[in-house]
């Protein structure tokens, strides 16, 4: 996004004046208010330079986010434009003016706050998973709320009901979009449950093991790593370098690496046939979808076996389902080396599907 801080009223004087197409994509002239934090613009691209030279030296005021229909100069979300290009365009294409300022028609305005609140901001919005009853009360569902009267629509309160809305609409978010916000949220330390489930929509399973200093100090890597081939195709290895292990992997499992040691050798996987998990190891891991990854339980019991080390000596550890593997993957994997993952999903699922 294109970000600056500057007086609202000021930015909309100067986006009419130099006659910019644009909209208030959330809120309309509340925003005017002095006491909200931030606004976020739809503005046409090509203005996007323009706009920010013009205020970008500003040192106070309210934070002004401007996004373009392609997300072109600076004004992307995370790598794409902030909201699906076909609503984008619509959004200007039939913008209308209440108190002066410029806004979405109200069904634009809806979906895009829907596809805000599903999937740029999933564990912000207080809208539950499934549940519309454990939905909290926000800004932004009582938006939604007059929007849907307004529009004569009606969608479920929580992710899921958003989700088959957009989805039914053409709007659904698209995995390479889903798989930026997932990597996203898990620099942010926020792990969508959502996201989780979007994401096991797919056939198969990726997902990463890391096998930890124990297994090298007793000389098994080779044999955990010949174990894994035996359960699951095996899409990348990599040794893990001393500072990543000191800097980085301090954001995998909380950092608690004390029995087993830090990880040392990547290793992401693709199971076929994943294995649905029970009613009741869901309570206990909600986040496992596939009882397979259980696997690490049964390596453990091996290696204590066939080592002398503690009985509490842990030589091993994943990532509980496909989406956690894609937010663990820039630990460990440069931005080529997860390209090269992610291309290799499709063929991989195209033979679960076979």
């Amino acid at each position: 996004m294109s970000m600056f801080r500057a007086s609202p009223r000021e930015v909309l004087a100067w986006l009419e004046q130099n006659d910019v197409e644009h909209v208030i994509l959330r809120y309309g002239p509340r925003v005017l208010d002095t006491r909200v934090k931030d606004v976020d613009l739809l503005v046409d691209d090509r203005a996007i330079t323009a706009l920010k030279a013009a205020f970008q030296n500003r040192k106070s005021g309210t934070k002004i986010d401007c996004y373009g229909i392609e997300g072109l100069y600076g004004s992307d979300y995370h790598g794409f434009p902030h909201l699906p290009e076909p609503l984008g365009r619509q959004i200007l294409t039939r913008r209308r003016q209440v108190a002066g300022v410029w806004v979405p028609h109200p069904l634009d305005e809806m979906n895009g706050l829907l596809y805000h609140m599903a999937y740029h901001k999933s564990l912000q919005s207080g809208v539950h998973d499934s549940d519309p009853a454990r939905s909290s009360s926000t800004p932004g569902t009582e938006r939604l709320a007059v929007l849907q009267k307004e529009c004569g629509v009606t969608v479920t309160r929580s992710l899921e009901g958003f989700h088959r809305h957009l989805e039914s609409c053409g709007l659904a978010v698209s995995e390479q979009r889903l798989g930026a916000y997932i990597e996203h949220d898990f620099r942010h330390g926020r792990k969508s449950l959502f996201h989780a489930r979007l994401q096991d929509r797919h056939p198969g399973e990726l997902n990463l093991f890391v096998i930890r200093g124990v297994a090298e100090r007793h000389g098994k890597s080779d044999a955990l790593i010949k174990r894994l081939r035996e359960r699951y195709m095996i899409v990348s290895i990599k040794a893990i370098d001393w500072l990543t292990r000191l800097t980085r992997a301090n954001r995998m499992r909380g950092g608690k690496w004390r029995r087993g040691g830090r990880p040392h050798i990547a290793v992401v996987v693709f199971d076929p046939e994943p294995v649905p998990t029970t009613s009741d190891e869901r309570k206990i891991h909600p986040f496992v979808f596939n009882r397979n990854q259980f696997i690490k339980v049964e390596l453990r019991d091996w290696f204590c076996r066939e080592t002398k080390a503690r009985a509490k000596d842990n030589p091993i550890h994943s990532t509980d389902n496909e989406a956690e593997a894609l937010g663990h993957l820039p630990l460990f994997f440069s931005p080529e080396e997860r390209d090269q993952i992610r291309r290799s999903l499709p063929t991989l699922r195209a033979g679960v599907s076979q």
